[in-house]
């Protein structure tokens, strides 16, 4: 994917602790899925109506934030598909 005013990001390989946090609305698939593959080769794979669920949000935190309570050590991946995208740039905000 192509990050807001930089170079592209590697999505397909989860990064190494430290890594900087990753945030993304993805949109403009025809079938909607997505699957973890684990270095071992266990797999996880979800799938959902894109018709109905047309953007998926990528987030994944890697242990480089010092907010409380991470403190550099939450470390998560989370894929979730959504009706409609919450950071539209056509809203307005005020």
């Amino acid at each position: 994917m192509t990050s807001t005013g930089g170079p592209t990001v590697d999505a397909s390989i989860v990064p190494e602790r430290g890594a900087p946090t990753r945030i993304a609305m993805l949109s403009g698939f025809t079938a909607g899925w997505n699957e973890l593959i684990h270095a071992s080769g266990r797999a996880a794979r979800v799938t959902w109506d894109a018709r109905t669920l047309p953007f998926l949000w990528f987030y994944g935190e890697f242990g480089v934030t010092d907010d409380a309570s991470y403190h550099n050590w939450f470390y998560t991946l989370a894929l979730q598909p959504f009706s409609r995208n919450p950071y539209s740039r056509n809203t307005q905000s005020g």
